[in-house]
């Protein structure tokens, strides 16, 4: 009989945009199903946060679409995954790359941590 040893399988540090996503996707699977509504009606209020390859946020945010209009949009600092303050809310592209070289853009500090 042959014993798995926890310690020799990978551990990787998930980022903040990433546990966030694990965090919105454990309680999507903890959702019960409601007998009077669907049960993806309580998926509209949830903001599903969108990551990129390396786990950093994307700086374009969305909601989900809901009857065929769109999702709102919005841009945020790919390191905080916070709005970035003048950045418009709307349904559609808010050309986040506008952004890039802000300051609000930038990794935080240790104190804005």
């Amino acid at each position: 009989m042959s014993k798995v040893d926890d310690s020799k399988t990978p551990r990787f540090i998930l980022s903040q945009c990433q546990q966030e996503l694990d965090q919105v996707l454990e309680r999507i699977s903890k959702m019960p199903f409601s007998e009077n509504r669907g049960p993806l009606e309580d998926l509209y209020a949830m903001h599903i946060p969108n990551c990129d390859k390396r786990g950093q946020y994307n700086m374009k945010q969305c909601n989900m679409s809901v009857h065929g209009q769109r999702g709102e949009c919005w841009c945020v600092n790919p390191h905080t995954g916070k709005q970035i303050l003048a950045s418009p809310m709307v349904r559609g592209d808010p050309n986040c790359s506008q952004y890039l070289n802000s300051p609000e853009t930038e990794p935080p500090t240790a104190a804005q941590k």
